[in-house]
Parts: C-alpha cells; sequence; structure tokens
C-alpha cells in the first residue's frame, strides 16, 4: 500500500517543479508563497510534515494546478482534471482578459528548448492579434453570443480597453518567440471568419467600410502567413513549421513542452480553452496532433506548388466579401 504522505508530497512536488519559473529554486519559490522558512519547506517535500490544506490551495491558487489532479495522481485515479478560464458572461472582455492571461501563463514558462504544436481549423492568434480589426470582430462575436451586456450598434462603435490590447499584442510576441512551432490548418481556415463577417454584415453590425478594413487587414495576414511559410520563420532563429491536412478536424488543438514540463489545450466557445497539465492527457494530445501531421501536407520552405494552391484557396475564400464593399 501507498504511504500515502509521502507520495503527496513526491506528487505535489513534481507539479510544482513543472509549474515555477524557469531556474527557480522550488525552496525558495515555496518559501516566499507560502511564508515560511527553507527548512520547514524541505521537510514538507521529503514527506516529514504535510502540507497543510491551506498551503496546498495556496500553492494550487498561485501555479494554475489542480487539486483535483493532484489527489488522482496520489491514488492512481482516472479521473482527469481539466482547468478552464472563467467564463463571466456578464463581463465579456474581463473574461476574455482572463483567457490572455492564462495563456501568457502557459507560455510565459517557455525557454530555449519550447516547442508548441498547433492544430488549427480556424485563424490562430499568432497571426491575427495585430490586427486590430480582426481582434475586434472576434470579441464583438464573443459578446454577440451571449448578448448579456449593452451590444454595440456598429463594429465601428467596439472599443478594446487598451490594457487588454497591450496584453493581446504581449501574448503574440510571446507566442512568436517559442524556439519551434509547428501548425497544422484545416484546408478552409478562413471560411468561419468570412462567414461572420457576411452574417455581421447583413444584420448592420459591420458597415461596408468595417467590411472593406477587415479585408485589406486580412489580405495583409495572409501575406504574412505565407512570408512564414516561405522562410520557415516569423521572428528570426525561431523555426515555424506549417502544415495542411488532408482529413478535417473538428476545433483547435495545442500541445506545448519546454523540456521540464508540458501543458495542452482544446479550444471551445470561440475564444477560450480548456487546458492541462495533466501526463496522461498531454500525451493523448501529443499523439492526436502527431497523428493529424502525418496525413498533411508540409508547406514550409518545400512544397511551394502545395503552399501556393493553400493560399489562393484563401485568397478565393475571401474573395467572398468584395460584394459587400463600396
Amino acid at each position: 500500500m501507498k504511504d500515502i504522505k509521502k507520495t503527496l508530497s513526491a506528487e505535489l512536488a513534481e507539479i510544482i517543479k513543472q509549474n515555477i519559473p524557469a531556474g527557480e529554486s522550488m525552496v525558495d519559490f515555496l518559501s516566499n508563497l507560502l511564508s515560511i522558512k527553507k527548512e520547514s519547506v524541505s521537510r514538507r517535500l521529503k514527506g516529514k510534515v504535510l502540507f497543510s490544506f491551506q498551503e496546498i490551495a495556496l500553492i494550487s491558487h498561485n501555479l494554475g494546478i489542480s487539486i483535483d489532479d493532484l489527489v488522482a495522481r496520489c491514488y492512481s485515479d482516472d479521473k482527469i482534471s481539466v482547468s478552464i478560464s472563467s467564463l463571466g458572461l456578464n463581463e465579456p472582455l474581463e473574461s476574455f482578459g482572463r483567457v490572455v492571461e492564462r495563456c501568457i501563463y502557459l507560455v510565459g514558462r517557455s525557454n530555449d528548448k519550447s516547442s508548441r504544436y498547433v492544430a488549427s481549423d480556424i485563424i490562430p492568434l499568432m497571426f491575427y492579434g495585430k490586427y486590430e480589426s480582426i481582434v475586434d470582430l472576434v470579441l464583438l462575436k464573443w459578446i454577440y453570443n451571449y448578448r448579456q451586456v449593452v451590444i454595440p450598434a456598429t463594429l465601428s462603435d467596439f472599443k478594446i480597453p487598451e490594457k487588454l490590447k497591450n496584453r493581446i499584442i504581449y501574448l503574440v510576441d510571446a507566442l512568436e518567440n517559442i524556439r519551434n512551432t509547428t501548425f497544422i490548418f484545416n484546408k478552409d481556415i478562413l471560411t468561419n471568419v468570412v462567414q461572420d463577417v457576411v452574417y455581421f454584415n447583413e444584420i448592420g453590425v459591420i458597415s461596408p467600410q468595417d467590411v472593406k478594413k477587415l479585408y485589406d487587414e486580412l489580405n495583409s495576414m495572409i501575406r504574412d502567413m505565407e512570408d512564414a511559410a516561405a522562410s520557415g520563420e516569423v521572428v528570426p532563429g525561431r523555426p515555424v513549421w506549417m502544415y495542411t491536412s488532408n482529413v478535417s478536424f473538428d476545433t483547435s488543438y495545442t500541445y506545448l513542452q519546454d523540456g521540464h514540463s508540458e501543458s495542452c489545450m482544446f479550444k471551445i466557445y470561440s475564444v477560450n480553452s480548456m487546458d492541462s497539465q495533466n501526463p496522461k492527457v498531454c500525451d493523448v494530445q501529443k499523439k492526436w496532433i502527431e497523428s493529424l501531421r502525418l496525413q498533411s501536407t508540409l508547406i514550409t520552405r518545400s512544397g511551394e506548388y502545395e503552399r501556393s494552391v493553400f493560399f489562393d484557396r484563401q485568397r478565393k475564400i475571401l474573395q467572398q466579401l468584395e460584394r459587400f464593399i463600396k
């Protein structure tokens, strides 16, 4: 039978090790967080003294780890927990801000050994995040779907708080600087956003002038993606590999590893995501994305013909907006 005291301490230590900032001492981190002496931390990590529930709760909250997951790991339970940012339907922009902060936290642990693998059915934030009108459209749709707050009359009336805008740009920069990134795209990644523009235009939320601005930004974004696919980089020294999938998939999946920890994310509710650092979930996610990659065509550097076909296909989808521009 397991010595639950030692098992709990060992599993908690392993989870903490995976989640504290790279290069930081676990003992120093816990001593500062829990306001206890380093000797007391050492006794807890060795299983000589149990962490109190309040201490575990504080560690869980500070590092974004799941107490349920810890218990499951101690008892070899098949239950697996995931994290999801607060939905906050009455405060959608604040809710999206929490989603951004959660992503910044997960990506912020990256180091020079980090790799990110993404299978995406929509345009990734890394590419659209620096385009103001596209970000506005994504968040307008998020607000419009719930209708629990005052909805802006038009896209032009929609204003993202400056602080949130800056955090989105910060996240885009963090994503661009991950050591290695692999994208697997659905063949029609622009279809959803074009359908959204058409719908909101038809109900009077997006004006012809807004459509023109979105059309221009989406064209520019496609050029950015095509340039990245041709060169294999967005930021010098940070390789980006792009594939086009030959099979469809129903949402976006992400797997992130940085040499000493791993996490995975699943897109839900348009802009939100569930994430987990459970090794079993991460392993399944990693294998799932790899299986999609094996059924895909590389368009980075090599595959010039396939790359041209893919991006011409996106431009053809985007041409549907031209009839709405005056």
